[in-house]
């Protein structure tokens, strides 16, 4: 983009799209969207220089600001959607991290997957509706009651300890079913 007094406004002179992949975490798609940069200002240069680009003005309705994120952004909010929970684990990894707390021990949550309404009932139809947080099964991934599904964690680790699947993190932590995180 050219440049302007304001950030980030000035008129644009390529610009090209990436998907996001229902797994990207900001580490995978920042290291796609690195690949797709270098490309795209190569050709920018390229084109450039032979006077082939044509700036297009921003829309200036459809500018948006993202305000620094901080550790507490992490911060898993039960309450909230599976699918959101889900996402904001992606968004934050690897920084700042997303987390949890757990009989007063902080839990980083790596991996987690909404669970799939395919596999059967939600759990929770059957003990009513238990609080956001609450543990409904333990194995390969532990299913965790939020404000709107079901989530799987698949990959946790406890402060100070390394990073588990989802078995023997439980095995270790002692978990049980119905034990709830920040509670």
């Amino acid at each position: 983009m050219l440049m302007s007094e304001e950030m980030d406004a000035g008129d644009i002179l390529l610009q090209r799209t990436l998907s996001i992949a229902p797994d990207d975490t900001t580490a995978t798609l920042s290291e796609r969207l690195a690949r797709l940069g270098a490309e795209a200002l190569g050709e920018a240069l390229t084109r450039l220089r032979s006077g082939g680009l044509d700036p297009l003005p921003q829309n200036p309705g459809e500018v948006t600001y993202a305000p620094r994120l901080t550790k507490e952004d992490g911060r898993i909010r039960w309450q909230e959607a599976a699918v959101m929970i889900e996402r904001v684990i992606r968004a934050h990894t690897p920084w700042p991290g997303s987390f949890t707390d757990l009989g007063g021990r902080r839990v980083k949550i790596l991996e987690a997957r909404v669970a799939s309404t395919a596999s059967g009932a939600d759990p929770r139809a059957s003990s009513g509706s238990p609080a956001p947080g609450t543990i409904l099964a333990l194995g390969d991934a532990i299913g965790v009651a939020t404000g709107s599904g079901v989530l799987e964690l698949h990959v946790l680790q406890m402060e100070g300890k390394r990073a588990l699947p989802a078995a023997p993190f439980a095995a270790g932590a002692r978990l049980r079913v119905g034990a709830r995180f920040d509670a």
